[in-house]
């Protein structure tokens, strides 16, 4: 099983695929590009089975993950045992477990922070693989949302954001603090995709 197939972090970079061996399957964490982007090197594996979430689905641009099987729906894969539970990174983030106790739990990136996203910690187990490719954040989300705050002047304020990413949960802290806000189509289908999950 792979564990995911991205594309950087530092440009456009893929993985070196050389010598892998076979692929049964690749199992996608959620969809950013870090995660999703090496795809165009799926065939070169074999055209492995896809996984992944549904929103993870849905909401790809990839047309090889728009096929992928839903891992809501597989409580094993393989033969190896699975679970999965929301990380709070990104729309359809999860951690899977692999093998219960005695196996591995993978995830591609955590937030317990997220006031949009939820997320839970992960069951036990005998490893761990994390991608923290991007380190820590030196601020906590709540003291980044404070100082966004303090620097707003009243006036019309643009927020360029991905819609992957926290463009939700600060168009939400801003309704609930009486600003007026507008989303783009894009963010309108990540909120569609959530509701309908």
């Amino acid at each position: 099983l792979l564990l995911d197939l991205g594309r950087g972090p530092d440009g456009d970079r893929l993985p070196v695929i050389d010598g892998l061996g076979p692929i049964d399957a690749i199992l996608f964490s959620h969809g950013h590009v870090d995660h999703t982007g090496g795809l165009v090197l799926w065939e070169a594996l074999g055209k492995p089975a896809l996984y992944a979430t549904r929103p993870t689905i849905e909401l790809s641009n990839h047309v090889e993950l728009k096929t992928a099987i839903p891992l809501e729906d597989c409580g094993e894969i393989h033969g190896i045992a699975l679970e999965t539970g929301a990380c709070g990174h990104a729309p359809g983030a999860v951690w899977m477990r692999l093998g219960g106790e005695d196996g591995l739990v993978y995830s591609g990136d955590v937030s317990l922070e997220s006031t949009l996203f939820q997320s839970s910690l992960p069951p036990r187990a005998k490893a761990l693989i994390f991608d923290a490719s991007y380190g820590v954040a030196d601020v906590r989300l709540c003291d980044q949302i404070a100082e966004i705050d303090h620097a707003l002047d009243g006036g019309p304020v643009l927020f360029p954001c991905p819609a992957g990413g926290r463009g939700l949960e600060m168009a939400r802290h801003f309704l609930e603090d009486g600003w007026p806000v507008s989303l783009c189509p894009s963010h309108r289908q990540v909120a569609r995709t959530l509701l309908s999950h």
